[in-house]
């Protein structure tokens, strides 16, 4: 499902969609069944101002669901966006803040037997650091 609504000095988008999956497998004789529900939803707020400015929020969230052995986990993210358009609108120039909650990260936990195993993955800009 998605809505849509604009008016002179703001515009918001939203989408929503919500699933049912069902697994079904052995895994070395062991059954490794699930089912689950998940949802994800995002919204997108824009703000037009006077001399082309535009700064747009954009907020989404992916709940946790099941796969088999593995559990995916909740992900969510806040971007931020300043936009400038130049030359009649040809020329738009944005700075973007990304993941402001530092929360858009992959991770997932494997579950078989009597073991259990965490991954996740943070993309995130490599820090050299300083040593005097």
């Amino acid at each position: 499902m998605s809505a849509q609504h604009r008016i002179k000095w703001w515009g918001f988008q939203t989408y929503l969609v919500g699933m049912y999956q069902t697994f079904s497998g052995k895994l070395k004789d062991e059954d490794i069944n699930s089912e689950t529900y998940n949802y994800y939803v995002n919204m997108n707020n824009e703000f037009y101002f006077a001399k082309d400015f535009k700064i747009a929020v954009w907020a989404g969230l992916g709940s946790a669901f099941q796969h088999g052995p593995q559990t995916y986990h909740a992900r969510s993210a806040v971007h931020i966006s300043i936009d400038k358009a130049f030359f009649n609108k040809k020329l738009n120039v944005t700075l973007a803040l990304h993941d402001v909650l530092y929360k858009d990260y992959f991770s997932y936990t494997t579950t078989y037997s009597d073991q259990s195993a965490y991954w996740y993955d943070r993309m995130d800009t490599p820090q050299i650091p300083y040593k005097n």
